[in-house]
This record gives C-alpha cells, sequence and structure tokens, in this order.
C-alpha cells in the first residue's frame, strides 16, 4: 500500500448518519473511531452516461480554511505553566 493511500480499518460497521447540512456521510466504527467521507454531492449527480466517460469534473463547493491562532502567546502551554487548563 502507497503512504499517500488511506483505508478504512477492518473492523465492523456500528452506525452510518448522513448529514444533510453538509452533505457528509459519518461512519462509526466498532471501538476505532469514526471516518467522514466529506461532502459526497458529487456522487448524487453520477449517471450511467457520466461512468460511461473517461474523465469527469464535477462542481466543487468552496472550502473553509483553518488558520491556527496562538492568543495565549506561543505553543502549547507557553508561559501558563501546568495549572493551564483549555477545553
Amino acid at each position: 500500500m502507497d503512504s499517500t493511500e488511506r483505508r478504512i480499518a477492518t473492523i465492523q460497521v456500528r452506525d452510518l448518519a448522513i448529514q444533510d447540512a453538509r452533505n457528509d456521510l459519518v461512519v462509526g466504527t466498532f471501538g476505532r473511531g469514526i471516518y467522514i467521507l466529506d461532502n459526497y454531492t458529487a456522487l448524487r449527480s453520477i449517471k450511467p452516461e457520466t461512468l460511461k466517460q473517461d474523465a469527469v469534473l464535477f462542481p466543487v463547493k468552496d472550502a473553509l480554511m483553518y488558520i491556527q491562532a496562538q492568543p495565549i502567546g506561543g505553543r502549547g502551554k507557553s508561559f501558563q505553566g501546568e495549572s493551564y487548563y483549555h477545553g
């Protein structure tokens, strides 16, 4: 397996949920965590003619961008010491 490949663990799937607001499929496994198929909108638009084509470009939504902030000073606990709690 290539180091860039990601596969779901070979373990029992206990729950499937569709998140309508984001068109995500969430898979819950037994004791291993969750997997999320992010924005499966393109899968809903597939038609038999689409599968016969060599390549297809589907439209995509604008993505959200995460910018990490350090409001307390530095990495980790910074100067807050061992008593610092952040929930």
